[in-house]
C-alpha cells in the first residue's frame, strides 16, 4: 500500500490541478467517496449526523459530505469549530450548505444547542485538521475533539483523526477517536504508526481521480512490507543446493536459567531456512541443549561462576565468527562484566552481517559507542524498554515521538533498527521506514523477540541483505502469528507454535 507525506500530498495535488483536475475537483471526488464509504456502512436515512468542519479544506471535503448525506436523507447539521472557511473552494461548498438550508452552528456561541444534538446524535464527521496539522490541538480544537470523543456516536475522520501529525505517527492526547477514517488517495504515515494508528479505527483507502503518473518519480520514505516485498528478497531455492548454499549462522546466547531464549532463537533461525546454525553457549549448557536442537551444532563456550559466557571465550569465537556469513549475539545471555565484555568483542570483530538482540543490547547500554567501531553491518532488535535505556529517555516519550527517536539512531549508529511494539518499525540508516502491519497481541508473550532474532539473522546468513531479512523477518513472523492466533487463539498461542504457521506461508508461496 502506497504511503505518503504530507508535503508529497501537496506535491501530487498541485500537478493534479496543473493537468485539469482542479482543488475544487478534489475537493468534490473526496467528499463524495468519503460520503459513499458512511454510506455503505451505515443507512443515512432519517439519522443525525454532525459534522465537525474545520476553516480549511479539510472542513470544505466535510460541507461536501454534509451536502451529500442531506440528499440522501440524514437530518445534518455542521459544526464550524474555527469560524466560517477561509479558503476558496471550502467556502464555495459552504455556500452550498446555505442553498439547502443546512443548519449551521459555531462550536462555541451554540454550545447549549451543540449539547442537546449531542445527546442524540447517530453519526460525527470529523473535518477539523487534515496532513497540515502539526504540534497540538488549540483550545476551541481541543474541546471540539473532547466533544466527539464524549459522544455515543459512530465517528468518520476525513484523511486523518484530527489532532494527529500526518508525517510521524505523533499524536495530541486529546485527537480524535475514529471508528472509521478514510484515507485521499494514499495512506498517510499517520495510518500505520502509532500512536496515531490508534487514532485512526478502521482505515480505507478513498480514490479523488489522481492519475498515477503524477505521483510515480516520488521517492517514498515510508514503505508499508507487504507479502510481494517479502517473496521478492527471498529466492526460491535452487534444486542443486546444499547445506552451505544457505549459510552459516553463530549464535552466541544462553545462560543458566534462560536457555529457553535461545533454543528459540535457534528455531527460528532453522525454520527460515538456513543452511547450519552453530549455537555458542556456556558449556554446562550444552548438552541439556543438544537434547532438544539436534538439527543445531554447538560450540561450548568458557564459562564463569555465574553460569553465563566467561570473557575469556572470547579466543573460541573469533575463529568461529571468521567462518561464519552472519552472527547473532544477546538471546538469553545474560547481562555482566563478562557478557559485556564478549558483546564488544564481537561487535568489533565481527565481518559478517550481525544481529544484536535482548541481553546484548542491554550490554551496549554500557558502552553504546562501539556500535561507532562495528566490523561490519549491524541489525539492533530492541523492545521499547531496551531502546529508551540506550536512549536514555523515558518510554512514554519514545513511544509517543518512534520516528523521531528510530530515525536518528539509525542514522547515527549507521545500522538497521527493529522497532519492536504494535506495527514494528524498521529504521534504515537512509531515512527509509518500513512499517510492518501483520502481528497481534498474541505475540505478547516471553520468547517471540527471540524467535523473531533468529529469523532476521538466519535471513541474514543466508546472503540477503540486514535490511531486507529485517523487514522480511518481521513481515513473516507478524504473519505467522496471524494465521497461529486463527488456529489457536491470541490468549492460548505461544511463540513456538508460530513455527508451524511460518512453514505454511513458505509452503504458499513456494519457498
Amino acid at each position: 500500500m502506497r504511503i505518503v507525506t504530507s508535503s508529497q500530498m501537496k506535491q501530487i495535488e498541485q500537478r493534479a490541478d496543473q493537468n485539469g483536475l482542479f482543488y475544487y475537483d478534489m475537493m468534490e471526488n473526496a467528499g463524495t467517496a468519503a460520503a459513499n464509504s458512511i454510506m455503505s456502512k451505515i443507512s443515512p436515512r432519517d439519522k443525525r449526523v454532525l459534522v465537525y468542519a474545520g476553516k480549511g479544506n479539510n472542513g470544505g471535503d466535510g460541507f461536501v459530505v454534509a451536502r451529500l448525506l442531506f440528499q440522501a436523507g440524514a437530518k445534518v447539521k455542521v459544526v464550524l469549530v474555527d469560524g466560517e472557511p477561509v479558503t476558496e473552494d471550502a467556502a464555495a461548498n459552504f455556500d452550498l450548505l446555505h442553498d439547502l438550508e443546512i443548519g449551521v452552528l459555531d462550536f462555541l456561541n451554540d454550545e447549549p444547542q451543540l449539547q442537546v444534538l449531542l445527546r442524540d446524535v447517530d453519526i460525527i464527521v470529523d473535518a477539523i485538521y487534515g496532513t497540515g496539522f502539526h504540534g497540538a490541538l488549540r483550545k476551541t480544537a481541543r474541546l471540539a475533539a473532547r466533544s466527539i470523543n464524549g459522544a455515543i456516536a459512530a465517528v468518520f475522520s476525513l484523511d486523518l483523526p484530527s489532532g494527529v501529525n500526518s508525517d510521524n505517527g505523533e499524536s495530541d492526547k486529546d485527537a480524535v477517536q475514529a471508528d472509521f477514517t478514510i484515507a485521499f488517495d494514499s495512506l498517510k504515515p499517520a495510518h500505520l504508526i502509532y500512536p496515531a494508528a490508534g487514532r485512526c479505527g478502521t482505515v480505507e483507502c478513498a480514490e479523488i481521480g489522481i492519475v498515477p503518473q503524477w505521483r510515480a518519480d516520488l521517492s517514498h520514505t515510508f514503505l508499508h512490507i507487504m507479502p510481494e516485498m517479502v517473496m521478492e528478497a527471498i529466492p526460491e531455492r535452487p534444486e542443486d543446493s546444499h547445506k552451505g548454499t544457505f549459510g552459516k549462522l553463530l549464535n552466541i546466547s544462553s545462560s543458566l536459567g534462560m536457555t529457553g531464549a535461545a533454543k528459540l532463537s535457534v528455531l527460528g533461525a532453522q525454520r527460515v531456512g538456513t543452511g547450519l546454525v552453530t549455537l555458542a553457549a556456556p558449556r554446562s549448557l550444552i548438552n541439556l541443549h543438544a537434547a532438544s536442537l539436534t538439527e543445531a551444532v554447538f560450540l561450548p563456550l568458557i564459562e564463569n561462576e555465574a553460569g553465563t559466557v566467561a570473557r575469556t571465550a572470547a579466543v573460541q569465537i573469533s575463529p568461529k565468527l571468521e567462518q561464519s556469513s552472519a552472527c547473532l549475539i544477546g538471546c538469553g545471555l545474560s547481562n555482566n562484566d563478562d557478557t559485556a565484555a564478549v558483546v564488544e568483542f564481537v561487535v568489533k570483530n565481527a565481518k559478517c552481517p550481525l544481529l544484536i538482540d535482548a541481553d546484548g543490547i542491554n550490554a551496549l547500554g554500557r558502552n553504546i559507542d562501539i556500535l561507532s567501531e562495528a566490523a561490519g553491518s549491524v541489525v539492533l532488535t530492541p523492545h521499547p524498554a531496551e531502546l529508551a535505556r540506550l536512549l536514555n529517555v523515558e518510554i512514554e516519550d519514545l513511544l509517543a515521538h518512534r520516528v523521531k527517536y528510530g530515525r536518528a539512531f539509525a542514522q547515527k549508529y549507521n545500522l538497521t533498527l527493529v522497532f519492536k511494539g504494535a506495527h514494528t518499525l524498521v529504521f534504515s540508516p537512509d531515512e527509509r521506514v518500513f512499517v510492518n502491519t501483520t502481528g497481534n497481541n498474541g505475540l505478547a508473550k516471553g520468547g517471540s523477540g527471540d524467535i523473531l532474532a533468529g529469523m532476521i539473522a538466519g535471513l541474514m546468513a543466508q546472503g540477503i541483505p540486514p535490511l531486507q531479512s529485517a523487514m522480511c523477518g518481521v513481515w513473516l513472523h507478524g504473519a505467522a502469528a496471524d494465521r497461529c492466533a486463527d488456529r489457536l487463539s491470541k490468549t492460548a498461542m505461544l511463540p513456538s507454535d508460530i513455527l508451524t504457521d511460518l512453514c505454511g506461508l513458505f509452503r504458499e508461496y513456494n519457498r
